[in-house]
């Protein structure tokens, strides 16, 4: 916890990171991403409204896995070895960021 309690929420206001559950709430934030993105195929939902709302919600991931990989340093090898699927979930994202935007990276 020590990690945890040295995360200044000012750097990091809203992120998941001090919560018992982080990795729980990181792979809520993936599937909702993950939901939102898939949607985004469909010309019907796709306003300036829900392009922002993409957005924020692809920052929000950025962050989370920031919060992930550089406070507590958890390697890719060991949540794949672990079982745990966010591995396989990020590999879908990419894939659909893959196929919504080619070569262009969102950011």
């Amino acid at each position: 916890w020590a990690v945890v309690n040295s995360i200044d929420p000012a750097e990091f206001p809203h992120s998941g990171a001090r919560s018992d559950c982080f990795l729980g709430i990181l792979a809520a934030i993936a599937a909702e991403f993950l939901c939102i993105l898939e949607c985004s195929t469909s010309s019907e939902v796709v306003t300036t409204a829900f392009l922002d709302m993409l957005l924020a919600m692809w920052r929000r991931l950025q962050l989370e896995l920031e919060a992930a990989f550089f406070f507590f340093t958890l390697s890719l090898t060991s949540i794949g070895a672990s079982g745990w699927p966010i591995a396989a979930l990020l590999g879908r994202i990419g894939g659909s960021l893959r196929r919504g935007f080619g070569a262009v990276v969102p950011n």
